[in-house]
């Protein structure tokens, strides 16, 4: 074992550590779900299932093994966001049809699915790459207004 290895500070899987946080996070999720069931969803729900969708769109580029969850998030979760997104910028309201609640509903348990399985490092890094570009994205808004 290298010295390196060996002084690392190691990261519990993630079945562990979603275990842990998971009441937390599958509360923000569910309620999310929830605000547009009842159609009281704000910038701030629509925010969360973009990071939701992001944050799958970069684990699936990591590795071949994870590769079905960009699929799901381009093919099944992105036709919905942006569904929900052309209607917000013109009129100001955030809504969905059954359907798109129902790939919502679906999301929120892939998206809980699918990061119980992988290592804890994949999900540090997905935060890291989607942090990074919203900050991107924050720099760009800024320059232009």
């Amino acid at each position: 074992m290298s010295l390196a290895r060996r002084n690392r500070k190691p990261v519990p899987h993630m079945l562990i550590t979603r275990t842990l946080a998971n009441t937390d996070l599958e509360i923000k999720d569910r309620q999310c779900i929830n605000a547009f069931t009842y159609g009281v969803a704000k910038t701030e729900h629509f925010d969360r299932l973009l990071l939701i969708m992001n944050l799958l769109l970069v684990a699936g580029q990591t590795d071949k093994s994870r590769r079905h969850a960009l699929d799901h998030a381009e093919q099944t979760i992105k036709p919905v966001i942006t569904s929900i997104s052309n209607p917000y910028q013109k009129s100001g309201k955030l809504g969905v049809n059954a359907e798109e609640l129902k790939v919502l509903k679906q999301m929120i348990d892939f998206n809980r699915e699918f990061w119980l399985r992988q290592p804890g490092e994949v999900f540090d890094f997905a935060q890291e790459q989607v942090s990074e570009y919203y900050r991107e994205l924050a720099a760009k808004r800024g320059a232009a207004a």
